[in-house]
Parts: C-alpha cells; sequence; structure tokens
C-alpha cells in the first residue's frame, strides 16, 4: 500500500523522481500523517484487505486534504514494474527478514 506522499514523515525518501511528481502537482497531493497511519491501521485490521491478497492499495492524490475517507477513497491498483521483479521481491525479503529476526527460506540453501 502507499500512505501517499508524507514529506514530514520520511516514508517517501526512496521514491524515485518524487520531487518532478511534486513540481508538477505541488501541495494537492501531499497527505497527512495521521492519513497514513490510518491506511496503515485499516490495511492491519481490515476483512476487505485481507481477503485482495497481493494488491496494492492506494488513494487519489491530496485525498486527506479533501476530506478523505478510509476505506471509501482506497482502490486497488496494479504495481510498478520495479515491485514486480523477482530479484527486488527476493532482496526485499531478505532485509525483512534481517530486520525482522526471522529466519529466510530464500537463504536457507546458502
Amino acid at each position: 500500500f502507499t500512505p501517499g506522499l508524507i514529506p514530514s514523515s520520511g516514508l517517501f525518501r526512496h521514491q524515485k523522481r518524487w520531487h518532478e511528481t511534486c513540481l508538477k502537482q505541488g501541495a494537492a497531493m501531499v497527505e497527512t500523517a495521521l492519513w497514513g497511519g490510518r491506511i496503515l491501521a485499516w490495511m492491519a485490521i481490515s476483512d476487505k484487505a485481507g481477503m485482495e491478497g497481493g494488491c496494492y492499495w492506494r488513494a487519489p492524490f491530496g485525498i486527506s486534504q479533501r476530506g478523505g475517507k478510509i476505506p471509501d477513497d482506497l482502490f486497488s491498483a496494479p504495481v510498478n514494474d520495479e515491485a514486480k521483479e523477482i530479484k527486488n521481491q527476493e532482496v526485499l525479503w531478505e532485509i525483512s527478514a534481517a530486520l525482522t529476526g526471522i529466519s529466510s527460506p530464500l537463504s536457507a540453501g546458502n
């Protein structure tokens, strides 16, 4: 999922070319940290999100500034090409496993 562009939190700092998008769209696409937290909470407890696993959930840019509602304004969108690359998925899994202290089936054979 994406909580949206929340410059005050640092969550978007690794997104490629985000500054180009911001310059084109302006402040209308910026979300609040509260909005991002609420989407994360919804993802964790929502039956709908759980039943539609493997989806990329998002909302229209800047919706938190226009009275957006969760889950009404959330929708499932296709993941980008970078996320579809198997090597990127494996790297993400390895980093996540290391950070959480779980064993990784990917490195079990090494």
